[in-house]
């Protein structure tokens, strides 16, 4: 099993059934897993920021949602993480 077979194991044990994705091409195989599951929606997005506001929106409305996106974009993330979590 492979790094990207093993993410995506997680995600569905989890119970993860929304995921945003920013484009990387490291993460390409994860995200056509994910792309090819009927029980996950897959949202790819081009900005960090949008992609925390529809996982929040998705999460508000039922949804068990998570973002997938490369190291650095964790940086791009901040603002918008404490704009949520006020």
């Amino acid at each position: 099993m492979d790094s990207s077979q093993a993410v995506y194991q997680g995600i569905k044990k989890a119970g993860i059934d929304f995921v945003v994705s920013l484009p990387c091409v490291n993460l390409g195989k994860l995200m056509e897993l994910v792309e090819c599951d009927p029980e996950i929606k897959h949202i790819p997005v081009t900005r960090e920021e949008e992609g925390f506001g529809i996982c929040a929106g998705a999460y508000l409305s039922g949804k068990k949602p998570a973002i997938l996106m490369q190291n650095s974009g964790l940086g791009n993330s901040v603002n918008v993480l404490a704009s949520l979590y006020q």
